[in-house]
């Protein structure tokens, strides 16, 4: 329960804050605005965020929203670059491992221009390192979302997620490491978001 009494009433009055109600029972414009706020604070205590979404399952992109080849890295499929593929804990499926020294890894997508995606990948680095992940629009130079230059150690997986509108039809995923110790990368995503005003 939200207590709008709190909220909406002058404590040294008793009554509504002035501009807040035009009669002793309905709030103004200003008062609306005011208990929407209320109500607002008082459900985050009940609300959990939303974890970050990463790829849960082998997938294809003709039959799943997300629309990466080989996800979960159980082969060398779908991905162009130098990588070895080895199962780790804390990731579903397969991890690529980057060694160090400039290694990159690519995968063209097709987008639909206008539409939302997610972009999404768990990360583990124990050695000092530095890469980047992030998607890169063909012949552009915006870029849909990711991190650049990212230095330092991740010492257990995590997730980076990150959702955009794309503004081209073409794109490429990039994964580079350029630091002195292994990156390693799974449970890849680039997830086509259900599109709202059509439903």
């Amino acid at each position: 329960l939200v207590d709008m009494m709190r909220w909406t009433t002058n404590p040294l009055t008793g009554g509504w804050w002035d501009g807040w109600s035009q009669d002793v029972s309905h709030p103004t414009k200003i008062g609306a605005r005011g208990m929407a706020e209320a109500l607002v604070k008082g459900l985050l205590d009940w609300l959990q965020p939303t974890p970050p979404r990463a790829a849960e399952m082998i997938s294809t992109p003709d039959t799943s929203d997300n629309k990466l080849v080989n996800p979960l890295f159980i082969d060398h499929s779908g991905w162009a670059g130098t990588y070895t593929v080895e199962p780790r804990d804390g990731f579903k499926g397969n991890v690529i491992v980057l060694p160090p020294g400039g290694q990159i890894i690519t995968q063209n997508v097709d987008l639909i221009k206008g539409r939302n995606y997610g972009f999404s990948f768990r990360v583990e680095s124990p050695d000092a390192s530095q890469f980047a992940a992030y998607i890169n629009y063909t012949g552009q130079t915006d870029n849909f979302a990711g991190l650049r230059s990212f230095n330092g150690t991740i010492e257990r997986p995590m997730t980076f997620y990150r959702e955009n509108t794309a503004l081209y039809d073409k794109a490429t995923v990039m994964f580079a490491n350029q630091g002195t110790g292994n990156v390693y990368i799974g449970q890849a995503g680039l997830f086509l978001l259900p599109d709202l005003k059509d439903a």
